[in-house]
């Protein structure tokens, strides 16, 4: 499931590549790091902010040094024009 879910994921399915993630959070337990990141990533090309940064959150939550999730976070700061909060 992990495997077809990246695949969907890098062949731009985004809204099947969302299905397949919320399926591993919600029914195999599979919070993790890189679901979050990559969950959020999708919803933010999909211009679903509000999800993106939920997801993002979760994923700092899990990994708070990472510094990927606080630029993708700061892309979706620039996308809201929300210049502060980018910063």
């Amino acid at each position: 499931m992990f495997v077809a879910t990246i695949c969907l994921f890098e062949l731009h399915k985004l809204r099947k590549a969302i299905n397949a993630y919320l399926e591993l959070i919600n029914e195999h337990n599979e919070a993790s790091y890189f679901t979050n990141n990559n969950l959020g990533f999708a919803y933010q090309k999909l211009n679903e902010l509000e999800e993106a940064e939920k997801c993002y959150q979760k994923g700092l939550e899990i990994n708070p040094q990472d510094f990927e999730i606080f630029h993708k976070l700061a892309n979706l700061a620039l996308q809201r024009n929300d210049l502060q909060l980018a910063k």
